[in-house]
């Protein structure tokens, strides 16, 4: 399970900050860092509740496992390096809003995320979730078709699903949470993301109300 006291939160975010600062240290570009950290086991775990690899595992040896080649120590960080934030943003939604790292990432990436310290990191979180809100109501389906490059017709070819469905889809006129588990995972593919990563358990009216 997902342990939820403040210190566990605490010890989840600043892990992720400081394999993103190393990262960034060690001259990685934002996408290449998102990528390694989505598919990574870590995240899988965390994702799936199981906390091991990252609420018992140093920051610097899951650094080196993931980033083999890098030369960055935990040391090298600043103290008030704001990647802090950002780790500790990310693990917020992650929890508020129960989607996977890969969706988040696609919502609002590291570049978007590091231009958004300097207007957020000083005020109440609520502030950061009415911006993030706005970027999740536009979808996650519209949002890796804009990051893929994929029409709703090239989509639609390589789906089978029609054109109109997938347009339904992401002018939020359908639910994609309903839709049958063969076709979700055929959009998956097509677009080459976990198939969890197109649904979103929680609404937004429930997720205000957290």
């Amino acid at each position: 399970m997902i342990y939820t006291s403040y210190d566990y939160i605490s010890k989840y975010s600043d892990t992720i900050a400081e394999i993103i600062a190393l990262a960034r240290l060690d001259k990685y570009s934002f996408e290449y860092i998102e990528n390694i950290l989505a598919n990574s086991k870590m995240i899988n775990e965390f994702e799936y509740s199981n906390i091991t690899s990252i609420a018992f595992t140093s920051s610097s040896l899951i650094y080196r496992e993931l980033f083999p080649n890098g030369k960055a120590v935990v040391n090298d960080i600043p103290l008030f390096d704001e990647n802090y934030w950002i780790g500790e943003m990310y693990v917020h939604i992650f929890l508020k809003y129960k989607i996977t790292f890969e969706a988040i990432f696609a919502l609002i990436p590291l570049n978007m995320m590091n231009r958004q310290y300097s207007l957020y990191h000083e005020m109440d979180v609520t502030q950061f979730d009415e911006y993030f809100e706005s970027l999740l109501k536009e979808g996650l389906l519209s949002r890796f078709m804009q990051i893929r490059k994929m029409s709703s017709i090239k989509l639609s070819i390589k789906t089978g699903i029609s054109v109109s469905t997938i347009r339904a889809i992401k002018e939020g006129k359908r639910d994609i949470n309903k839709m049958q588990s063969m076709r979700l995972e055929k959009i998956a593919v097509a677009l080459n993301i976990k198939t969890r990563s197109l649904i979103n358990p929680i609404s937004l009216e429930l997720a205000n109300s957290i």
